[in-house]
C-alpha cells in the first residue's frame, strides 16, 4: 500500500468518525437540552442532564482534532496538484477547527452560570451563551465552506479523484456558506428549508468518505 492510499484510507475513516459525532454532539445534543427562547426549560434540562451537554462537547473535541489531522491528510494528498491551493485548503479548514474548538467554550461557560447564579438572570445568561454556539458554528462553516470549495477545484484537476467529488464538494460549498450567511443574517427559513439546503452537503461528504476508504487511487499528480 502507498503513502497516498496510507493517507487516503486515514482521511476516509476519520471522515466517517466525523459524519457519525458532528451530528450526534451539534444537533442531537443540543435539540435535547435547549429550547430557544425559553431560558427556564432550558436551564432545567441542562442542569438535570449536565453529563449530556459534557458528552457532547467532548464530541465536539473529538471532531476538531479529527479535522487537524484531515487538514493535513488532504494537503498531503492534493500537494502534487497545487501546492499552494492545497495549503490555502488546509488553512482554511484549520480556521474552521479553531472556531469550533473555542466554540467549546460557551458550552462550559453555561455551565459554570448555572452552577454559580441564581434566579431568572442566571437562566437567560446561560441561554444566551448555549445561543451563541450556533453563531460561531456558523463563522466557522463559513471557512468549511471555502475549504470545501478549493478541495472540490483540485479534485477536477486530478484523475486521482473522480471528477464527480469534485463537484460534489463544490455544490457543498456553496450550501454551507449559503446557510452560514442564513444564520448569521437571522434569515430563518424553516428547519425543512435547513435540512433541504444541507442534504446535499450530506450527500457529498458521505461521497468522499466512502471513496477514501474503498476507492482505488491513481497518483495525485495526474492532470485530469
Amino acid at each position: 500500500m502507498s503513502t497516498e492510499t496510507r493517507y487516503a484510507r486515514l482521511a476516509g475513516w476519520l471522515y466517517l468518525v466525523v459524519f457519525v459525532l458532528a451530528p450526534l454532539s451539534l444537533v442531537y445534543v443540543r435539540s435535547k437540552l435547549i429550547t430557544p427562547g425559553d431560558s427556564g426549560a432550558t436551564a432545567d434540562a441542562v442542569t438535570g442532564s449536565e453529563w449530556l451537554l459534557r458528552l457532547g462537547s467532548v464530541g465536539e473535541l473529538v471532531v476538531v482534532l479529527c479535522d487537524v489531522v484531515l487538514a493535513v491528510a488532504f494537503y498531503v494528498l492534493l500537494r502534487p496538484v497545487n501546492q499552494p491551493l492545497a495549503l490555502l485548503a488546509a488553512f482554511l479548514r484549520l480556521m474552521h477547527s479553531a472556531i469550533t474548538g473555542v466554540n467549546l467554550v460557551t458550552n462550559l461557560i453555561a455551565l459554570r452560570v448555572l452552577d454559580s447564579f441564581d434566579g431568572a438572570n442566571r437562566d437567560a445568561l446561560a441561554l444566551l451563551f448555549l445561543e451563541s454556539h450556533d453563531y460561531f458554528f456558523a463563522t466557522g462553516l463559513v471557512f468549511f465552506g471555502l475549504h470545501l470549495l478549493v478541495l472540490g477545484y483540485l479534485m477536477l484537476r486530478t484523475v486521482a479523484f473522480p471528477r464527480v467529488l469534485g463537484v460534489l464538494l463544490a455544490v457543498a460549498s456553496v450550501c454551507y456558506l449559503a446557510n452560514s450567511f442564513a444564520a448569521l443574517m437571522a434569515l430563518d427559513y424553516g428547519g425543512a428549508g435547513e435540512a433541504l439546503v444541507l442534504l446535499p452537503a450530506a450527500v457529498a461528504e458521505l461521497a468522499l468518505c466512502g471513496w477514501l476508504i474503498i476507492g482505488r487511487r491513481q497518483p495525485a499528480g495526474t492532470p485530469a
